[in-house]
């Protein structure tokens, strides 16, 4: 069985939001509603986790009941960080789960595609990510001033979702609470236990809604050309690196 976590505990503070980002309205809709989609009509995942900013818990229900998902949904205590809110929904899910999904909350236009492709590529190697490949030249910084320059060919911007076995990103979560490890991603934390992790092309409009820049980048194409759940592969999206 394969499930996803979709952590929504973030404040939204660099958005500079009265509210949770994930509860914003985006196109005429929760923000949350939108990333929610592009999950439940994927046959292979059974069970959706959300952790959440517990007193928002039942601003969240409320939506979920009114958009009648047919993937069940289970809400639960998110965390003061990702990773204690990513641990929290772990904990949450039920034995028979084998494959792992975590996808940003605020990551409403990842297609089909790349989901499908995680997927794939975490039952045969064991781990993987959706990852997008730099098409600028990347520099690195030292007291101001050019250190020197990266090959960008081997350079990629982690995106979501992340998966991996279970089991694996159990021992990984264990192994970082224990010794007080944090990482930023997932990714982070199997690689913190020696895990290889795969990657997974991704397109740039697989962004995170961070800035309102953002957020108007994302309600104009989803007011324009509102994506569906199901879109054909271009080019390298979705494919293994």
């Amino acid at each position: 069985m394969t499930a996803v976590i979709i952590p929504a505990g973030g404040s939204g503070k660099r958005l500079g939001a009265p509210i949770p980002k994930q509860f914003l309205t985006l196109a005429g809709r929760p923000l949350i509603l939108w990333t929610i989609e592009r999950f439940v009509t994927i046959e292979e995942i059974k069970l959706i986790i959300i952790p959440v900013i517990w007193e928002w818990a039942p601003t969240l229900e409320k939506f979920l009941q009114e958009a009648h998902f047919p993937t069940p949904i289970t809400v639960v205590p998110g965390g003061q960080t990702r990773q204690e809110s990513v641990w929290s929904g772990l904990r949450a899910l039920p034995t028979e789960t084998e494959v792992v999904l975590v996808h940003d909350a605020a990551r409403p236009l990842v297609s089909e595609t790349v989901i499908r492709d995680v997927i794939k590529a975490v039952k045969h190697y064991g781990a993987a990510i959706a990852a997008m490949s730099v098409r600028d030249t990347v520099k690195q910084e030292k007291g101001g001033f050019v250190e020197k320059t990266l090959p960008r060919e081997h350079i990629y911007l982690a995106q979501t979702p992340q998966g991996a076995y279970k089991n694996l990103l159990l021992k990984a979560f264990e192994e970082a609470h224990h010794r007080g490890y944090l990482a930023t991603d997932e990714a982070g934390l199997l690689e913190y236990i020696g895990v290889p992790v795969r990657l997974v092309s991704s397109p740039p409009s697989n962004f995170k809604v961070t800035t309102k820049e953002d957020l108007k980048l994302a309600d104009l194409i989803l007011r324009n050309s509102r994506p569906t759940t199901r879109e054909p592969s271009r080019g390298r999206e979705g494919s293994s690196i």
